[in-house]
């Protein structure tokens, strides 16, 4: 059983190994982009900016969210991304879209941690570390695999008009289905880390901010 796996994983990864290599460039470029974006705000944008952070960071009280509706709205929209990449894999007109939602995931990272480090230093890269990274972990993954498998099943439909041979197609939707329903799992993960963990470790640190 485990032979199997490991064979067919590898088969996937090697079949979608140019795939993977350009999600992933986009995103790195998203983040690029995101982070160089930060130094277009202008003063007044900047304050607005700091400010919202602050008040968030020093004002507002973490044990006074509601974890129960943050971990809805984060799970919600990890949902929603998931599932609209998985709806733009069914059509061959959708990859340029997923190419693009990949992207602007990584323009708002990039901005943000580009923000928080630029504006706090060293007290936004702890930010980072405890309020951005610790979802991220299952997010960007997550993200990269439903835009790869997307892309590789909307291609697979051209080719299946033109090549009898290939795999009956029921059989490479429900696969295809199955594994984004996989990663809809973890999105739901990354939502509920987002919701519980990410706030107790801001309320952590934030105690030794300046």
């Amino acid at each position: 059983m485990y032979g199997r796996v490991h064979q067919a994983l590898g088969k996937y990864l090697r079949n979608n190994l140019l795939l993977y290599a350009l999600i992933i460039l986009f995103f790195i470029t998203g983040i690029v982009f995101g982070a160089l974006g930060v130094r277009t705000l202008n003063v007044k944008q900047e304050l607005e900016l700091v400010t919202y952070v602050d008040r968030f960071l020093f004002t507002i009280d973490p044990a006074s969210l509601s974890s129960q509706l943050i971990a809805q709205h984060a799970i919600t929209n990890n949902l929603k991304l998931i599932l609209t990449i998985w709806f733009l894999g069914l059509t061959v007109i959708g990859i340029p879209i997923i190419i693009g939602l990949v992207f602007t995931r990584g323009f708002v990272l990039g901005f943000t941690v580009g923000f928080l480090v630029y504006q706090k230093m060293w007290s936004g890269v702890v930010l980072t570390l405890t309020a951005i990274l610790p979802q991220n972990l299952l997010n960007i993954p997550t993200l990269v695999v439903a835009g790869v498998t997307a892309v590789s099943f909307s291609t697979y439909l051209v080719r299946g008009r033109f090549q009898p041979g290939a795999a009956a197609l029921w059989g490479q939707f429900i696969n295809y289905s199955l594994l984004m329903l996989m990663l809809c799992l973890v999105a739901g993960l990354a939502g509920i880390i987002e919701a519980y963990i990410s706030p107790l470790a801001i309320k952590l640190v934030t105690v030794y901010f300046p």
